[in-house]
């Protein structure tokens, strides 16, 4: 399963968060060749979870067809 996700390239107030949390997200550092060598997918890394996502959107998506 792939999820789209679309990136906005400036804040838009009135989403759930603030000009301060928008701006914070980029005060992370590059990864590192390691670092990126060493990152999981994160339906491996968190198996459970995944699942449990999958399960509710392919919830919601049969929820929404019926209608």
């Amino acid at each position: 399963m792939v999820i789209k996700v679309q990136e906005m390239p400036e804040y838009q107030p009135g989403r759930g968060y603030s000009k301060d949390d928008w701006d914070g997200v980029f005060d992370n550092p590059p990864m590192s060749r390691e670092e990126m060598e060493a990152a999981r997918p994160f339906k491996e890394a968190f198996s459970d979870l995944a699942e449990k996502m999958e399960r509710a959107i392919a919830a919601r998506r049969a929820r929404s067809s019926r209608s």
